[in-house]
């Protein structure tokens, strides 16, 4: 279980500071997939940096399983081992091969036997990446890359993944096979999952909650919890489907009405 409570980020900016969080109070639940959307400038990769303590929150504290850590406390290295992060680039080796890219974590951790190499053969599989295995990422297309990245951050079994836009740059097509294929592997293992986007269909494919936060400063207005079945989950034309993506939709839009007024 993750637990924001009442974070707050203050940055400095040349002479003066700026407030990027205010009052931030986030929850997700054991196997739990969490969504954040929100208009960009919102703090939403903020977030996830303060979870996994490569920022410090300026008030408010940060609980992972009961492990609470601040600002002047710093998240135990166990904690931190826990977590697999993925980023907007997944920023591959290239003088390392694929496969040795997405074993990288294992040599960093320390985790060693045949057990841990044929996880990593096997994610690498799931991702549908073994005839390029060997290749350089030079080689390799932008969704090939996303795929490596992805199961790169898993391939240590983290309990936490927290994901920031991993699939932004990717076109439609790419973006709506890595979802279901990221859904599919989230269901085998069970992880916590923090997944930033500004896509709101992407939100309500992958979401079981999704938060909503506004501008000036980043904040959450809204906590919508998503109900889907299998089908309708994976039909994103469905009637349920839409009519989530519009309640979100009428939620962003009426805080950017708010910002006009």
């Amino acid at each position: 279980m993750i637990e924001l409570d009442k974070i707050s980020k203050r940055f400095r900016a040349r002479r003066e500071e700026f407030l990027a969080l205010s009052d931030i109070r986030l929850r997700v639940d054991d196997g739990e997939l969490a969504c954040v959307v929100g208009p960009s400038g919102c703090g939403k990769s903020t977030i996830i940096r303060i979870i996994s303590d490569i920022i410090k929150p300026t008030s408010g504290r940060v609980k992972v399983d009961g492990i609470t850590f601040d600002n002047s406390a710093p998240a135990p290295r166990e904690t931190i081992r826990r977590m697999g992060f993925v980023f907007q680039i997944p920023n591959l080796y290239p003088w390392l091969t694929v496969r040795e890219n997405i074993r990288l974590p294992l040599v960093v951790l320390g985790l060693k036997g045949r057990s841990w190499l044929d996880y990593a053969d096997y994610l690498i599989g799931r991702a549908d990446l073994s005839d390029q295995a060997d290749l350089r990422p030079q080689s390799l297309s932008q969704g090939m890359s996303q795929r490596a990245g992805v199961v790169r951050a898993m391939v240590h079994k983290p309990d936490i993944l927290l994901m920031d836009e991993p699939f932004g740059a990717l076109d439609e097509g790419t973006r709506e096979r890595m979802n279901l294929l990221f859904l599919d592997i989230w269901r085998e293992t069970g992880m916590s999952v923090v997944f930033i986007t500004h896509n709101i269909e992407e939100a309500v494919l992958l979401g079981q909650r999704v938060y909503v936060m506004a501008t000036g400063p980043g904040r959450i207005v809204e906590s919508v919890r998503v109900e889907l079945g299998e089908r309708e989950a994976r039909t994103v034309e469905g009637h349920l489907f839409a009519e989530y993506v519009s309640r979100l939709n009428g939620i962003i839009g009426n805080v950017e009405l708010e910002k006009t007024v």
